[in-house]
C-alpha cells in the first residue's frame, strides 16, 4: 500500500515455538518465496492516518534482527538477499510454499 508517497507493507506472521515466521514473494527477477523469522515480541499500539495499528514493543530489536547494523546506511543492501532474518529462499512458481 502506498500513501503520501510512503510505502507500507503488512505481513501476517506465525509463531512458531520462540520464532516469528513469515513469507514474502519477491515479484521481481529473480523472482522468489522468501522464508524469514525472528524472535517472538509483544506489541504496542500507535496512530498513524486516524487508525490504530500495532508494532514491535522493542522496534530498535526487530530491526536488527531483520537488517543487522540498521543504523548504518548500506547502498549496496539488497533486501532478498541480505536480509538477516532470512532463513530459506525458493525460486517462486506462484503457488505458496508452506514450509
Amino acid at each position: 500500500m502506498r500513501r503520501e508517497g510512503f510505502k507500507f507493507e503488512f505481513f501476517m506472521f506465525e509463531q512458531r515455538g520462540d520464532r516469528l515466521r513469515w513469507y514474502y514473494h519477491h515479484s521481481r527477477e529473480p523472482r522468489l518465496e522468501i522464508i524469514n523469522e525472528i524472535p517472538v515480541h509483544g506489541l504496542d499500539e500507535f496512530e498513524l492516518y486516524g487508525r490504530r495499528w500495532l508494532k514491535p514493543d522493542n522496534a530498535d530489536a526487530c530491526l536488527a534482527a531483520l537488517y543487522g547494523d540498521w543504523r548504518t546506511p548500506d547502498s549496496n543492501y539488497v533486501y532478498w538477499r541480505d536480509c538477516a532474518a532470512t532463513v530459506d529462499r525458493y525460486p517462486w512458481s506462484g503457488e505458496r510454499r508452506r514450509v
